[in-house]
C-alpha cells in the first residue's frame, strides 16, 4: 500500500488573503477534505511544524524575512507589491502561516531526503555485488546532499588548515 504524508497547520487556515484570491481557506479545506477521502492508499497528516529562521535563509536572507514580517498588520489586509495587479496580502495571522507552510515544504523536503538516502543505503545493502550507481548518479546524490542534508542537518565541511 502507498503512503501519502501531508503537511498542513490550522494556522494555514487563519491567513486571509483577499476576496477571491485563489489561495484561499476555503481551497485549502477542499484539497484536505479530497486527501482524507483517498482509500487505496495511507494518509499520514503531520502538523506542519515552525521554521526555524536558519532553515529559510538558505534561500531568503534574514533582512527579506525581517522586512516581509514587518509589513504585517495589526488589523485588517495590507498588500506586499505596489504595482497595481499585486495580490499577495498580509494579515494579522500571516507570520505563523509563512512560518508553518515553510515548515511544511522543508519538512516534506527531509522526508523526502530520507527516503532517498534509505533506498539508496537499501539498494546497496541488498545488491552489494550489483556494482556501485553510476558516476552521474552519485554526483545528483551528493549535489542534492551538500546542497540539503549538510545545511538542514548541520553537517558542514570544515577546512583543516
Amino acid at each position: 500500500m502507498e503512503k501519502i504524508r501531508v503537511y498542513s497547520h490550522s494556522a494555514c487556515l487563519s491567513k486571509e488573503n483577499g476576496e477571491g484570491h485563489p489561495e484561499r481557506k476555503e481551497r485549502l479545506e477542499s484539497v484536505l477534505e479530497s486527501i482524507q477521502m483517498i482509500d487505496d492508499c495511507s494518509i499520514e497528516i503531520k502538523e506542519a511544524p515552525l521554521a526555524q529562521f536558519k532553515e529559510i535563509n538558505l534561500v531568503h536572507p534574514q533582512r527579506y524575512l525581517e522586512e516581509i514580517f514587518s509589513m504585517i498588520p495589526s488589523y485588517g489586509l495590507v498588500g506586499v507589491e505596489k504595482e497595481p495587479y499585486a495580490d499577495t496580502l498580509l494579515c494579522p495571522e500571516s507570520k505563523e502561516a509563512i512560518l508553518r507552510a515553510c515548515g511544511s515544504g522543508i519538512s516534506a523536503s527531509k522526508d523526502l531526503m530520507d527516503v532517498y538516502v534509505d533506498t539508496l543505503i537499501t539498494y546497496k545493502l541488498n545488491f552489494p555485488n550489483e556494482g556501485v550507481p553510476s558516476e552521474e548518479t552519485q554526483n545528483d546524490f551528493w549535489e542534492l546532499y551538500k546542497d540539503f542534508v549538510e545545511p538542514s542537518y548541520g553537517f558542514v565541511e570544515e577546512e583543516v588548515v
